[in-house]
């Protein structure tokens, strides 16, 4: 019921623009309360378990947020989404859009980001590891977390 409830937010967002900004901040805030980094009680074995198994509505809601954002629009129009603090471990954003995603103190671990828009992307914090980046677009819009010691 949550994951059909996801995707009729967001055919009400494609219908809708006034209501889309709203519906971001909703399905943002539902990724946050849902799967939050670090997770509050984690079983060993979901270490290495993709996003769309450990939490498939977390990743229905992921996909929906990485493609409301089409080039060409003018920068009003951007949508921003706020998924700092997240676990996002092995999550598919692959082609997907993330001008101006907040991923600040993320958990993005061998998340799929291969050839994704990350202009605008705040990675500030977040844990890359092994994420896939091949073909994904940046520049210097894109805040990047900092070198370790």
């Amino acid at each position: 019921m949550r994951i059909g409830g996801i995707y009729a937010l967001d055919r009400i967002a494609r219908e809708s623009a006034e209501d889309r900004l709203s519906i971001v901040n909703v399905l943002a805030a539902y990724v946050r309360s849902t799967s939050p980094w670090p997770p509050p009680d984690e079983h060993p074995s979901s270490v290495d378990t993709p996003l769309r198994v450990r939490r498939p509505d977390a990743q229905a809601a992921l996909t929906v947020l990485c493609r409301w954002n089409i080039a060409g629009l003018n920068p009003s129009e951007w949508l921003t989404a706020d998924l700092s603090g997240t676990d996002l471990r092995q999550g598919n954003m692959s082609g997907g859009v993330l001008w101006h995603i907040r991923f600040t103190g993320a958990n993005l671990a061998g998340a799929n980001l291969r050839d994704a828009d990350l202009r605008g992307t705040d990675f500030t914090d977040a844990v890359l590891d092994d994420a896939d980046l091949t073909g994904s677009t940046a520049d210097e819009t894109t805040w990047w977390p900092q070198p370790g010691p």
